[in-house]
């Protein structure tokens, strides 16, 4: 739900792991692996 209207937000209290997916989408690239 908030996941989907604010990703960006979410994921910076996210951990590292959480962040993968929502910032994946985004292009953030934070993890390779997961791209």
């Amino acid at each position: 739900m908030a996941k989907s209207s604010k990703p960006s937000r979410l994921a910076k209290f996210k951990p590292p792991e959480e962040r993968l997916s929502d910032d994946g989408m985004s292009g953030k690239g934070i993890s390779p692996s997961k791209n």
